[in-house]
């Protein structure tokens, strides 16, 4: 008797214990409201944190190719690491001969791939751009070594080069005070006002901001470095004596356009 008493004792007692432990239907929905209240105050935030390590990062870059690219106008006249071959003839297009040029710096192909942009321009199809679609050398094996490949072979990078190439030379950039296109560091008269790499900012339109509209472009080419939801914020910019800003967009307008898309800084 005295046993069956003590079980039925543990029993309720432990019948008790689960109870009082136990949440109602309106705690747990007071809990759940409570964790998306604060995620809702969270997340935006840590997106935010997120946008600006990417603008740091892309500021880090464009100073360390700035090192790269006074480097070599120091040993060469003044002048820049261009190349007066045919290649590419978009701003983001850039010889295997520049890109070595700023490399000597120290810096690897990262240094050319901005964080806040979609497409990952350090995979091989972009990095070697000129083999991958067979115009020189070959992907399957190593890059080109002569000079006179280098310079013909071009890579597609996150960034917008506002150099004088073949198909630009003598050419200006409506960018201010007609500014022309950068060849010769000692001929720049305002080199804290000159902007020599910027952020890559594209639209389709010439009277207002419209995001690419072809699908192939979209899974292919080129987009905007830093947006959100498909708008841009900004850019950083590469000045010609070596600083480097933060531009926002309201702050942009637009610079060159050279058949679609329209380039902004």
């Amino acid at each position: 008797m005295k046993t069956t008493h003590l079980a039925g004792y543990l029993r309720l007692s432990s019948e008790r214990s689960l109870g009082k432990k136990a949440f109602t239907l309106i705690e747990l929905l007071v809990v759940i409201a409570i964790i998306a209240i604060l995620a809702g105050i969270l997340l935006p935030s840590l997106a935010s944190a997120n946008r600006k390590a990417k603008q740091i990062q892309c500021l880090s870059n464009l100073k360390q190719q700035g090192i790269g690219l006074t480097m070599y106008a120091h040993d060469h006249n003044n002048t820049l690491p261009v190349s007066d071959y045919g290649g590419g003839g978009w701003l983001w297009d850039l010889s295997y001969f520049t890109t070595d040029a700023i490399q000597t710096s120290g810096g690897d192909r990262l240094l050319f791939r901005c964080p806040g942009n979609r497409i990952d321009t350090n995979q091989d199809r972009y990095w070697r751009y000129a083999e991958y679609n067979g115009w020189v050398g070959n992907i399957n094996g190593p890059e080109p070594t002569s000079t006179d490949e280098r310079l013909r072979a071009y890579r597609v990078v996150s960034y917008s080069y506002l150099f004088e190439l073949g198909s630009r030379k003598g050419n200006f950039l409506p960018a201010g005070n007609e500014k022309k296109f950068l060849r010769n560091l000692g001929l720049v008269r305002d080199a804290s006002d000159t902007e020599m790499v910027v952020d890559t900012t594209i639209s389709y339109s010439d009277n207002s901001y419209i995001l690419p509209y072809d699908p192939m472009y979209k899974a292919w080419a080129q987009g905007t470095n830093h947006e959100i939801r498909g708008k841009p914020i900004g850019g950083s910019m590469l000045f010609v004596d070596g600083h480097v800003s933060w531009r926002r967009f309201a702050q942009m307008s637009k610079r060159y356009f050279a058949g679609d898309p329209y380039f902004w800084w």
